[in-house]
This record gives structure tokens, sequence and C-alpha cells, in this order.
């Protein structure tokens, strides 16, 4: 079992648990578990399960500490039911496809008792088959040297790889991994598509809203597409009717310093100016400024979407009336599911075609646009492929030559 327990090596081997830890909670992520050894079929199913339970508690990661009671006394482990323990504990893990990590281990002696005993704490984890999962499809990539750190950031573009780092927030072990990939990494998009994207009109996502004594409404984002200067033109909205006013740029800070322009792909805060209405209490984070030149006619401005969604998880099925907090580009909305596309409903790792209709107020939504929703422990991805704008005209769908081929035909709105 030697072999076995070199699969889980750990540099912080020798760092110290508390004397005793406080009492098993019956919620969260932390499991304490005395021994594991030989369990009967049964009660390895009911442990599989109970691991499934922490991992969701813990978004992936769940705590287990071996060796401790679950009033949380240190009692410790010989070096043979160590290895019993770590071995059912690599076999409930691999049932669920998680990957497991000594944290930490210490040497205790109960009332001086002979031989030292061990308590262990193990961390399971269960990201690199969320990442591996059909909705997915990553390959997972574990970053513990500075070669690593180069190799991935060189890969990011290439392939579908996606880092792993595992960083402490107490003491600041592995930052040095991490400002080395943020320091190697390419930009996402290349001088020639950055190119075509300044010669498109301007489209400026509102992320922040402040309102600054002597110089009035100020929005923070990302321009997406164009170039803004000061004293353009431009159009703000959706507003609660789905319009948009004209604002005018009276001035344009990058990094807390004026300049004169913003190209695509660049942040920025903008001060505006509207002669003809206080538009302070109207602006909202989720809106957008547009150029008035914009030949897009009509606007993607709607309150119905259709989307092709993939469940990554939900604990029964999703049926219309579901209702769901959606993330679109810079959009933060609750919708309701109105139909699904041939299913009466979709469980975890379905994919199908659904129409979503926003509660509040309608949303700047462009055909193509990536899409994650989340309610409580439920959460999916996907992509918007068709819109239906609220002033009544044709739905705006998605290019067709970028669908995937198993995408669904559009919903026809009635």
């Amino acid at each position: 079992m030697s072999e076995f327990l070199s699969l889980f090596e750990c540099d912080e081997s020798e760092e110290l648990l508390p004397v005793c830890l406080p009492p098993e909670c019956a919620d969260g992520n932390v499991e304490y578990k005395l021994k594991l050894i030989n369990p009967s079929q049964s009660r390895f199913e009911h442990l599989v399960t109970q691991m499934k339970w922490r991992l969701r508690e813990g978004q992936g990661e769940a705590i287990y500490e071996i060796g401790v009671e679950d009033k949380g006394m240190l009692i410790g482990l010989t070096e043979d039911e160590v290895d019993a323990s770590l071995h059912t504990l690599y076999m409930m893990a691999e049932k669920l496809g998680a990957s497991l990590t000594i944290l930490r281990e210490r040497v205790v002696t109960p009332d001086g008792c002979a031989p030292c005993r061990k308590v262990l704490e193990i961390l399971i984890r269960k990201i690199e088959s969320l990442l591996k999962s059909p909705a997915c499809k990553k390959i997972p990539f574990n970053v513990v040297t500075e070669d690593d750190a180069i190799t991935s950031a060189s890969s990011m573009a290439k392939s579908n790889i996606t880092p792993i780092f595992a960083v402490s927030c107490v003491s600041g072990q592995g930052l040095n991994l991490l400002y080395t990939f943020l320091n190697v990494l390419s930009p996402c998009v290349s001088v020639k598509e950055r190119e075509k994207l300044v010669q498109q009109n301007a489209e400026f996502q509102v992320d922040e809203i402040f309102n600054v004594s002597d110089v009035g409404l100020v929005v923070g984002g990302l321009l997406v597409s164009g170039i803004i200067r000061e004293n353009d033109w431009l159009h703000i909205g959706p507003l609660v009717d789905g319009s948009f006013s004209d604002v005018q740029v009276a001035s344009v800070h990058r990094h807390k310093v004026p300049c004169r322009v913003v190209r695509a792909g660049e942040s920025a805060s903008l001060a505006l100016t509207n002669t003809s209405t206080d538009l302070t209490s109207h602006v909202r984070k989720g809106m957008v400024l547009i150029s008035i030149e914009s030949n897009r006619t009509p606007y993607p401005v709607c309150y119905y979407f259709q989307a092709r969604i993939h469940v990554l998880f939900h604990a029964t099925m999703i049926c219309p009336g579901f209702q769901t907090t959606v993330h679109v580009k810079n959009i933060r909305q609750t919708a309701v599911v109105v139909a699904i596309m041939g299913k009466r409903g979709i469980t975890t790792n379905e994919t199908a075609s659904v129409m979503l209709r926003f509660l509040k107020q309608p949303e700047y939504v462009t055909p193509g646009c990536p899409l994650l929703f989340r309610e409580g422990m439920s959460k999916g991805i996907g992509q918007v492929i068709q819109v239906f704008p609220v002033d009544g005209t044709e739905p705006i769908t998605f290019a067709k030559k970028q669908f995937d081929k198993n995408q669904a035909q559009a919903i026809p709105l009635k």
C-alpha cells in the first residue's frame, strides 16, 4: 500500500492541525471520519452518497478529516489503518470522478499511548470531472512549476486546456505561478481581429454607474467594438420601454487618467451629458452605449429570446415556469422558462433549446453571445440563438454558418 500513498505526496506534511476541532456540522463541506476500513457494499454506497452531499455543499470541493471523532477529538490511526482508510477514500472519490490531495497530517498520541498515530486532512475535488464533462470538453492541467505556468499560458489560444492553480489566501503560496501565467498569457483577440472590431460601430457595455459631484453621470465598462472619442453623441439604453436616449461623451478616463479616445477591447469611464432629460435615475447596469450611425435595424432589444442551454446541475427537472438568474454579457436579470422545444423538461447533463422571458425590463441581447444561468445549486451554460425585438419586427437569428450541427431550429413566438 506504500505505492498507493505515494500518489498523495504533500509538501506541507509537517504542518500542524489544531489540538481539537469543533464538532462536526451536518451542513457544509467538512466531514469527520475516524476510520474507513473494509466497509460493506451497502456501507460503501452510503459513504459515496455522503461524499456527494459534501461535494455539493462545497461547490465541487470537500474536506475530509481522517482519524477524528464526530465531536472533534483527534484520535488518530496507525499506519495500516491510514493505508486502508486512504484506499477506501480513493475508491469513493473514483466512483464520483473526484481527485484526492493530502493537505496536512499530524502525529498524535492520545492518552500517551504508543505507537504514535496520524490524523490526515484530505481535499476531495471534482473540478476535473466537471471540466471533462460534455458541457465543457476541457482538459484540466494542474500548474505545479513555473514551466507548467508558461506552457499552459502559451497553449491557451491553440488548445482547450484549463489550467488549475493551487493558491493559498493566507500565505500567498502559489501566487507566483499565477503571476507568471498572467504575464505570459497572450491577448485573446489577435491584432487582425482587433482591427476589424475597431472598424465596426461603437458598442460600450455599462458595468458600473457613478454620480460624481460637479461632473454628473459617469459610467464604466468595456468597449466591445468601434471607437469612442470625446464629444461623440451616442444612444444609451434600453430604457424601461425599450427605447434609447441620446447622450454626449463629455470626457473619457482610462486607469484614472484622462484620454481622448477609447478603442475596442479597452475598459474606460465615460462622463455623459444630456441636455433634454435627466438620465441619472434611468441608467442601470446592463445597458449599452451604441453609435447613432449604427445600421442595426431593429436593435436586438427583447423580452423574449431563445437559447440552446446545457444543464450542469439541477436536483430534479427544469420545466416551463422555472425562474433563474440569467447572465448574458453585462446583463444580469431574472428570466422565466416559457417553453422547452421537443421535451417535457431537462435534467442534469441534458441539452435543449428553450424560450426565456425577462421578468423586469427588456435587454439588449445579441444573438450568438454565451449565456450562463444559476438558481441556488442549479446552474447551466448555453448560447443565445434568436431574439424577438419588443417592437414586433422579425426575429433576429444567429448566423446559420455559425450554428452547431446539433442545434435545434428556432421556436416560433406566438
